[in-house]
């Protein structure tokens, strides 16, 4: 059987005050970041903003696309996956030690 070798203990560096409130910085722009994401991709599709939309207008397979309560739907879906990201990193953080 072959000899383990002696391998050294992991030395952990205490985190100090910088790096604690940088990380609690970065938690605060993800959490705002992604609730505001959220907040938009839920409420834009039924607002008149999306029905008013000259990027699709005159363009009748995608107006009958984007106009759809399936499109809509689904980016407010995406709008509700990013406001339950949003809260689950607010509720997960943990400062560093």
């Amino acid at each position: 059987m072959p000899e383990i070798e002696n391998i050294p203990p992991v030395v952990t560096q205490r985190a100090t005050r910088a790096m604690i409130w940088s990380a609690r910085l970065a938690a605060v722009a993800e959490v705002l970041f992604f609730i505001e994401v959220g907040m938009i991709l839920l409420l834009l599709p039924w607002t008149t903003v999306w029905v008013k939309n000259s990027l699709v207008a005159g363009h009748e397979l995608l107006e009958a696309l984007v106009y759809s309560g399936f499109a809509r739907g689904v980016v407010s879906g995406l709008g509700l996956i990013n406001l339950g990201y949003g809260v689950r990193a607010a509720f997960k953080y943990q400062d560093p030690i």
